[in-house]
């Protein structure tokens, strides 16, 4: 048998905010229901700017990686032998 692996990723956390827009411009939640609904968007707004983040703090520690290797001074050997 075998062994499948569900996940979520940020682009299904972003996909599940946009229902909830959606199905709020649409009136599909009671009205004692936006609290928690909002809360709920909130929350995935919040985990969307900290994927953001992350991923920009990753870009900027790959970009800050090669341009330390390009300064990398390159030395040659030139006492007598």
């Amino acid at each position: 048998m075998s062994k499948t692996t569900n996940s979520i990723n940020i682009n299904d956390i972003v996909f599940m905010q946009e229902i909830i827009r959606t199905c709020s411009m649409r009136g599909s939640f009671k009205p004692e229901e936006f609290t928690d609904i909002g809360a709920l968007n909130n929350k995935l707004t919040e985990l969307i700017k900290l994927a953001q983040s992350e991923e920009s703090n990753d870009d900027k520690a790959k970009k800050e990686s090669v341009e330390s290797d390009d300064k990398t001074p390159i030395t040659e050997d030139i006492s007598p032998k």
